[in-house]
């Protein structure tokens, strides 16, 4: 067999069938750019938390077989008399279990602690999370054996209240949490569940299991699982799983146990108007459904008409001076104004250039374009511009500047498009109403299917690059694409609004 790891026995236990789907089926699993970029944050924690633990060894190698072999012969030297020092990234196997130890360290009693890194917070409102527990409980049972006394286990993580105040310097960043004594208690846990995982992974059959909003968010194998993408022979004009933008919701679930095409669907079913008027599309007696209120809502908008998109980052590694870990920073914005039908368009925009906390800078480029009231619209503006505009205000001591921010951010609120489109709007194609899916199916041609950045989160991972690049033509090169990027964003919803109500 096989040797198992501690993420696999980790989702054996949030979901059988996700593991036995990871040996046998891989190959269905539709990767989640916002997993990898939370992976990579994690790695770069894990480096930064090793400084300070200084003089230690790191078990440089990716062959699990190399890296138990090397963390041996560094036990051998410790054996043989050789002064014990913290390691980095030991391997060791137990009961076919292989973990990698984040930093292991030496204590005066001759025992170890070992401590588990991780780039996120390790705490709820009800105490430790319980998977990173159990993660670390892993680690405990496979580590601890007569030639090595495990003694304390720690959990480490960002501090949120560390500042980064001077470039480089991470002293007080981590902070760590003893949890010797709970990781103890979930062994018995460990070891049956390490059975259970050998168990499952010998099954040649695909376990059974209910699909959940609660259990299966953020899967891969969500659309394999709930069966929402179209066979070879089907072709509908709405599918089912298109009422909502994730297939695990309850209305979701209870269509499709009726039909997979949504013209089937019983009305009693369909929760909103909305989808009704979907049903309608999927029976093709409308070719799509763009509601008068809808039309009229955009045509009695006064002028000048803004157009404004935030991109921002909440790192647990802050890259700004003068910021905390996970602080919401706006890095970047695009403003377009509308003065009139017959007016060209005219576009402000911002991205911050250097490591320096970018708020202040940002604050009086965005106060500059506004010169009048107006609407400002945005897509999904009340989970996002307005709330990011509020927190700028304690950037500012101006009463002006401080109303002009909150006169920004209750706009961004009232005049967000989203809540507006998910009720009295949908043409074929969309899963959900995100700005990206109205665009693409909606308009002529897809805005960015050309672009170098096409997504937030290929935004904020350029960006990131963008920031560490010297100066010169690829640096110039990359803020012009995250520029078009962000562009795009804004210029879209004006192109929305316009074919909609065709002016």
């Amino acid at each position: 067999m096989a040797l198992l790891t501690k993420s696999k026995i980790q989702t054996y236990i949030k979901c059988p069938k996700q593991l036995w789907l990871d040996i046998h089926h891989a190959d269905l699993e539709v990767t989640d750019a916002t997993q990898k970029s939370i992976m990579d944050q994690g790695t770069e924690f894990g480096v930064i938390a090793r400084t300070f633990y200084p003089g230690g060894e790191l078990v440089d190698t990716l062959s699990t077989e190399d890296a138990v072999k090397k963390t041996q012969a560094i036990f051998d030297r410790f054996d043989a008399g050789e002064p014990r020092f913290p390691i980095y990234e030991a391997a060791f196997v137990r009961d076919d279990v292989t973990v990698r130890v984040d930093i292991m360290i030496p204590l005066e009693d001759g025992s170890w602690k070992i401590v588990e890194i991780k780039s996120g917070s390790v705490e709820t409102k009800k105490g430790f999370k319980e998977n990173l527990l159990f993660d670390a409980a892993i680690q405990y049972f496979v580590v601890s054996s007569n030639r090595i006394y495990i003694s304390l286990v720690e959990l480490g993580c960002p501090n949120k209240k560390f500042s980064y105040t001077e470039l480089n310097n991470f002293n007080g960043l981590l902070q760590t949490f003893d949890v010797s004594e709970h990781v103890k208690d979930l062994i018995g846990l460990v070891i049956e569940s390490i059975k259970a995982t050998k168990e499952l992974i010998k099954n040649t059959q695909e376990p059974m299991e209910l699909i959940s909003s609660s259990k299966c968010g953020g899967c891969g194998y969500v659309n394999y699982c709930s069966k929402s993408s179209l066979l070879a022979e089907e072709q509908f004009i709405v599918p089912s799983w298109n009422l909502a933008s994730s297939p695990l919701t309850e209305l979701v679930q209870a269509a499709m146990k009726q039909s997979r095409d949504l013209q089937h669907v019983a009305d009693d079913v369909l929760t909103k108007p909305i989808h009704l008027q979907m049903k309608r599309i999927a029976k093709g007696e409308i070719p799509n459904y763009i509601d008068p209120k809808l039309v009229e809502h955009l045509n009695v908008q006064g002028w000048p008409r803004y157009f404004l998109d935030y991109e921002f980052l909440s790192p647990a590694i802050p890259v700004f001076l003068g910021t905390k870990p996970f602080e919401r920073i706006p890095f970047q914005f695009s403003l377009h104004k509308w003065t009139s039908l017959d007016s060209p368009l005219t576009h402000i925009e911002f991205i911050a250039d250097s490591k320096i906390d970018p708020r202040k800078q940002l604050i009086e480029t965005l106060l500059t374009a506004f010169e009048e009231t107006g609407p400002i619209f945005t897509w999904n503006g009340a989970k996002t511009e307005a709330p990011v505009t509020r927190q700028l205000i304690s950037y500012v001591e101006d009463a002006a500047q401080i109303e002009k921010l909150n006169f920004i951010a209750q706009r961004c609120q009232e005049d967000d498009l989203y809540p507006w489109f998910q009720d009295y709007f949908y043409t074929p194609g969309m899963v959900g109403w995100g700005v990206k899916q109205v665009s693409r199916n909606f308009l002529d041609i897809d805005p960015y299917k050309d672009l170098k950045v096409r997504n937030g989160m290929g935004a904020v991972e350029a960006y990131i690059e963008f920031l560490l690049m010297p100066n010169g033509p690829e640096k110039k090169d990359l803020g012009d694409w995250l520029k078009e990027y962000c562009k795009t964003d804004t210029l879209v919803l004006i192109n929305i609004y316009r074919k909609i109500t065709d002016h």
